[in-house]
């Protein structure tokens, strides 16, 4: 950089530009002073090159340069175009590429942590579970937050490394990164704004962060208001949203008047015309429909019905209350629960439920209002084709880039956190039975009532689900030791131990879900051990070693498997374990897949005959459409994944039986 020399002074003045000091002013070797035409320069300020031209989205073509503003205590890159701020463009550092045409202010207030270390009060809306946002926040840090507050040493730890976080980003200059374009806005303050990010017809912005990325932008759309906000790279907020306190996580979009403070939005969240308060969003949480609120709640995999709603306010105590929706659930229109209240992963809530109730312990179950009664439909959702399209979709729909991912997210429907879930269900409804027998009469357990063939049929459902789990996990387990040695058979007992024994204990014991992460408690805990020594200390070092245990699950899931296998075969020692006993399971797995998946066919067929009826009339077909019926019900995706899940299943099994020498 260099000083302007006198000829290029004469010609900005010619140009219609001022300064109080031209000596303040840096340029480029290359700098051309007619590339500035009506600024008003104050403050320090340098320039790079301003040479060539772009094209707008209209194909018209703008050169390069800065144009009708005041520009104070600026750093401005090369091939920049900066055109119509009618304020000031005041303590910013712009990067090449950028474009800002036709904005009201664009300024810093003072020194800023751009929304770093603001606290979101989630779950209590009166405080006590609140989180700082972060550029580094995942869902497992603000789960370690929120749902584990209680370890107060823990909690300290985390929020120290917050508050290091803090002061790290703290500038009096904010930052606007490369490729990025600002255009038609009005106010923005104290912005680091990352790279290629596209703020287009904003209205207000403050106190914010975009962690925008080259091929993974952060958009900011029209009408937007947001205060007090990180966004990650991909994530969109559109159409006249309100942002208030707020973290919107990779991949998510928020748009069309939706409202949101005080909330927590990760991974793969689509929100839009309703309203959040106090919200743990966990990855894939969608609500798309007025009059929908969430308040107060941790939700993860969520699909929210229309009207769906909460309440946090219980007596006289304010908004104190929280509730958890585990991960997988639905809520159908108009739903209604009080909080506080914990639903099982994998439901489906219908209705207003105005007591309090708990079905963690019955995962994939049915809870139904009927007179202002819940009613406990357990294990049905798990014969649900709309769980396996929720299932399938997931992976499908992740739209954050291959590398970088800050969640961690497991999409496995069976897991040991939804079947320890399961195998819980199963023992509390065989207690009711063995206390109270089967009766005609309605089951009381809570707050949930439970009618008699709905509890028959759930112990039913939730055996079939323990045995496909494990039949899967044995399978997974003798595939792989036998994929090592080619044409490899499993001779005797003894190899069939060698191969099923577990290398390690570090996944027995409790799983839990940490916001779309399944994971051993007890693992967990050592981990969260060096964050309250300090052996971790930064959110970036946690979020790598939980990555690490993440993607250990599928050794760590045999650990527990096999304990399960020990509990539910009533094995006390390994000599117990044979082949008759694996062939035992692998029966008893094929029963079960054969079980779920017709059970899912049926579904399916159910719903494309209401279809049809509603689409074609009620009229009695002939037997010529009858078929054209059917052929169109065989053709669906989801039905032909069924059927290819059913043969490929049946060849495992096969294969299965011929490494144990049974075929």
């Amino acid at each position: 950089m260099r000083e302007l020399t006198v000829s290029e002074i004469t010609r900005l003045e010619q140009n219609g530009c001022s300064s109080s000091e031209w000596g303040l002013i840096r340029v480029s070797d290359s700098f051309d002073p007619d590339r500035c035409r009506n600024v008003r320069f104050s403050g320090t300020c340098l320039i790079g090159d301003l040479s060539g031209e772009r094209s707008t989205a209209y194909g018209i073509s703008v050169p390069n340069g800065l144009r009708d503003l005041s520009l104070d205590n600026c750093t401005v890159g090369d091939r920049v175009c900066v055109s119509k701020v009618r304020e000031c463009l005041s303590n910013y550092i712009i990067s090449d590429d950028v474009t800002i045409l036709n904005a009201d202010l664009i300024a810093m207030t003072g020194e800023s942590s751009f929304g770093v270390g603001v606290e979101a009060a989630v779950l209590n809306e009166t405080g006590g579970f609140e989180v700082p946002l972060s550029r580094q926040l995942s869902a497992q840090i603000a789960y370690l937050l929120t749902l584990l507050s209680d370890d107060k040493p823990l909690r300290h730890a985390l929020l120290e490394m917050s508050k290091k976080e803090k002061e790290e980003v703290k500038s009096k200059r904010g930052f606007i990164g490369k490729g990025a374009v600002i255009k038609n806005c009005g106010t923005i303050l104290d912005a680091y704004i990352g790279a290629c990010a596209v703020i287009d017809s904003a209205s207000r912005l403050e106190n914010f962060s975009l962690l925008s990325e080259e091929g993974n932008p952060c958009i900011i759309g029209s009408n937007v208001q947001g205060k007090d906000f990180i966004a990650l790279s991909g994530a969109k907020v559109l159409m006249g949203a309100v942002l208030n306190r707020c973290f919107v996580g990779q991949g998510s979009t928020v748009e069309s008047l939706f409202s949101a403070h005080d909330s927590l939005l990760f991974s793969n969240c689509t929100l839009e015309n309703g309203e959040s308060c106090a919200v743990f969003a966990g990855p894939f949480t969608v609500s798309s429909h007025k009059s929908s609120l969430l308040i107060a709640g941790y939700f993860s995999f969520l699909n929210a019905g229309s009207g769906s709603n909460q309440s946090n306010h219980l007596y006289k105590m304010g908004p104190i209350h929280h509730g958890v929706v585990e991960r997988g659930s639905k809520t159908s229109s108009d739903s209604y629960v009080l909080w506080p209240s914990k639903v099982g992963p994998f439901s489906l809530i219908m209705g207003r439920h105005v007591h309090h109730v708990d079905t963690a312990d019955f995962p994939f179950s049915y809870l139904i209002e009927d007179k202002n009664q819940s009613y406990l439909v357990p294990g049905k959702n798990l014969l649900s084709v709309g769980t396996m399209r929720d299932a399938q979709k997931w992976p499908k729909r992740d739209k954050r880039p291959k590398n970088g991912r800050l969640d961690c997210i497991n999409y496995n429907l069976l897991s040991p956190f939804t079947i320890g879930r399961m195998e819980q269900g199963l023992m509390k409804l065989e207690e009711i039975v063995g206390f109270m027998g089967y009766s005609d009469h309605t089951y009381t357990y809570h707050n949930l009532s439970i009618k008699p063939a709905k509890l028959k049929e759930g112990i039913y459902i939730y055996s079939k689900g323990l045995d496909k789990f494990l039949g899967n996990s044995v399978i997974q387990r003798l595939h792989d030791r036998a994929s090592e040695r080619e044409g490899f058979v499993y001779s005797s007992d003894e190899d069939l131990r060698d191969a099923l024994r577990p290398a390690h204990s570090d996944g027995v014991g409790e799983w839990i879900d940490l916001a779309g992460m399944i994971a051993p408690k007890p693992l967990v805990a050592r981990l969260l051990n060096k964050v309250k020594t300090g052996e971790v200390s930064s959110f970036a070092e946690l979020n790598a070693a939980l990555r690490l245990m993440h993607e250990r699950y599928y050794d760590l899931e045999w650990d527990w498997s096999y304990e399960l296998l020990k509990r539910r075969y009533d094995i006390a020692c390994e000599s117990e374990i044979t082949v008759d006993l694996v062939k035992r399971i692998l029966d008893a797995w094929i029963d079960a897949v054969l079980f779920i998946d017709q059970n899912l066919y049926e579904d399916a067929k159910k719903e494309h005959k209401i279809m049809h009826r509603v689409n074609y009339g009620v009229n009695i077909y002939d037997e010529e459409e009858i078929q054209d019926l059917k052929a169109d019900f065989e053709g669906l995706p989801l039905v032909a994944s069924v059927k290819e899940h059913i043969e490929r299943k049946t060849a495992l099994y096969h294969e299965a039986l011929a490494l144990l020498g049974l075929e």
